[in-house]
């Protein structure tokens, strides 16, 4: 055990006893520390806590040792699901008055999460400072610090304020007249004082606010949810931002396809509505993500052995609706873009500096060390090769098997967050519903060009470029509607002409494009027919004009395979005189000119 725990000293009265290099001793209350603390004392015995609130004095101690707040008439109980069977307790503590908890926004209630099933014990501060950084609306402010209950250390947690609605936390109305709502996905829990509903999608949501909703409410709510569905079923921006607030929702999908949680199409993904628009958040429940799933319960959560890979949450309908619209995956590549800085840096050092993951296990390493180390060395005497999640299921729901090491468990979380990152980009990269397909180009006469495409997904137009002899390309039409047929005139044959063609879709005056898909023609500058007539020494030459021609080059010599060039003519001369002697051979060819450049047709060779 010995090479998990990190060798810290406490500085401590003269009264305290030396520790010895290595081990952790219990610091006498309330000393200096490494970290802030909370002292729960309940009358009620931590074995018999039970989701119902008890009695009980808190007492805040910061690192200094100094207590910064005591409460004699607090009250404390056990919250979770599935955590909340684990050996490893999460708490729900409740002060008397509201209070700024270790800087928070004031609360009197605030979740005290154990991150029982994740060893790293980060991902859920990753993942609520990421969603604030974000622009996830009304994420949870959270804190780490150690917990004690009836005197004794119950390891290193996650002080976070609840998802509630009120002032600094979601804000909405939550009075019975209020038509504003927050609801979380809820797949097939059932309890019988909640109240639930179910889109036109088949998508099943509990209330979390108003809890008890009228009936004119729960109309309202159903209302404001199918029309927001409906909407995004159309693919189109212009529609669905009317219903739902489109930033919250690319900032909250990001964040959640990033961390990947086991539970995201299943429990704990929320939604709100204010002012009858939807908005995605708050973030919540992330310790079973990156990575950190059993591959025996979650068999869909990995490709292969690795479980990085594949996107996960479009599979709630309504980010697959809204993936399949071009405008939304535009806004997710560039959000991704301009936060991946933000991003990168949670794993790796870059430019911001240290990682976040660097920067909390030097901040709080002591602590998390304290996590495992043995009661008699001053811990809490958690494992980290246990699964404390097989309390609710025989096969677990956490990584299977666990890293052994504590260092371990973070390289681990640190590869398959980078590891993520740079597949999503890649992913998203190449994600594109509307795009041309089948694309031909044929003659169409002398000098034209015929287009013919066909359009997949949504179109409100077509724009076309063209490249002229491998020169820059340029915009040479741009067509409204569902078009899939265009005819460029005045080509000039004998030259490469490359087209790009890519359609788009409008939002107001914002253009979404889809790829461009390319073709490459030529047409064919047909050799001069000529014919040559000699009267005396005067030979004359003459040939019909070639369609698209800017020009003949007549060539002339005593020898065949030895012409030279006699005269250049502009397209409107076909014909051309010369004294020669009795043996002369001519060659005619036309040109066309782009830029300084000529290009030639064949020609053939008579006398």
């Amino acid at each position: 055990m010995n090479r998990i725990i990190k060798t810290i000293v406490l500085t401590i009265s003269l009264s305290a006893f030396t520790m010895a290099l290595g081990l952790f001793v219990n610091v006498s209350a309330y000393d200096a520390g490494d970290i802030d603390r909370i002292y729960i004392t309940s009358d009620t015995a931590l074995k018999n806590l039970q989701k119902e609130y008890v009695p009980a004095t808190l007492e805040v101690v910061d690192k200094n040792g100094t207590v910064v707040k005591t409460d004699a008439s607090s009250s404390v109980k056990l919250r979770g699901n599935s955590t909340s069977k684990a050996e490893k307790k999460p708490f729900k503590i409740k002060f008397n008055k509201k209070y700024s908890l270790f800087g928070m926004d004031e609360g009197k209630g605030w979740n005290v999460l154990a991150n029982a099933f994740d060893k790293t014990m980060m991902r859920n501060k990753l993942g609520f400072d990421l969603a604030t950084a974000m622009g996830v609306p009304y994420v949870s402010q959270s804190h780490f610090c150690d917990i004690y209950y009836n005197g004794a250390l119950q390891g290193n947690y996650l002080v976070t304020e609840p998802v509630e609605a009120g002032p600094n936390k979601v804000d909405i109305g939550d009075d019975e007249e209020t038509k504003d709502f927050m609801i979380e996905i809820e797949r097939e829990r059932y309890e019988s004082d909640v109240t639930y509903t179910k889109s036109k999608a088949g998508i099943r949501f509990a209330f979390n606010v108003p809890e008890v909703p009228t009936k004119e409410q729960l109309d309202n709510a159903n209302a404001v949810i199918n029309r927001a569905e409906d909407a995004m079923k159309t693919n189109r921006m212009s529609e669905y931002s009317k219903y739902i607030d489109v930033d919250s929702f690319v900032n909250f999908y990001i964040v959640c396809e990033i961390f990947k949680a086991v539970d995201f199409n299943y429990s704990s993904t929320r939604f709100f509505c204010k002012d009858s628009k939807m908005y995605a958040g708050p973030i919540w429940d992330i310790d079973l993500s990156s990575g950190n799933a059993s591959k025996y319960f979650y068999k869909a959560y990995y490709d292969g052995n690795d479980s990085y890979k594949n996107l996960h949450c479009t599979e709630m309908k309504w980010f697959g609706f809204l993936m399949e619209s071009d405008e939304f995956v535009a806004k997710v590549k560039a959000r991704l873009s301009q936060m991946k800085n933000r991003i990168q840096n949670m794993y790796a050092d870059n430019s911001l500096g240290k990682s976040q993951i660097s920067q909390f296990t030097t901040e709080y390493g002591a602590s998390f060390a304290r996590n495992y180390a043995s009661v008699d060395q001053g811990g809490a005497g958690w494992s980290l090769m246990k699964r404390y999640s097989i309390c609710d299921n025989p096969k677990g729901l956490e990584l299977d098997p666990q890293p052994a090491t504590y260092n371990e468990s973070v390289n681990l979380l640190q590869t398959w967050l980078k590891n993520r990152v740079n597949y999503l980009e890649a992913e998203w990269k190449n994600t594109h519903n509307n795009y041309i397909d089948m694309l031909t180009a044929s003659k169409k006469g002398a000098t034209g060009i015929y287009l013919d495409w066909y359009n997949n997904g949504l179109v409100d137009g077509v724009e076309i470029q063209v490249s002229i002899a491998g020169g820059k390309f340029k915009t040479l039409k741009t067509l409204t509607g569902d078009v899939n047929t265009y005819t460029a005139k005045k080509i000039k044959p004998g030259v490469k002409y490359k087209f790009g063609i890519r359609t788009f879709v409008k939002n107001g005056n914002v253009k979404t494009y889809s790829p461009f898909a390319y073709i490459t023609k030529k047409l064919t500058l047909k050799k001069p027919s000529f014919k040559v007539k000699r009267k005396g020494k005067k030979v004359k030459v003459t040939w019909k004009k070639v369609k698209g021609a800017e020009g003949y080059v007549v060539y002339g010599g005593k020898k065949k395979g030895k012409l030279k060039k006699l005269k250049t003519l502009k397209a409107k001369k076909i014909k051309y005189t010369k004294k020669v002697g009795k043996k002369y051979y001519f060659k005619v060819k036309a040109f066309v000119k782009v830029g300084k450049k000529k290009y030639y047709s064949k020609g053939s060779v008579k006398k």
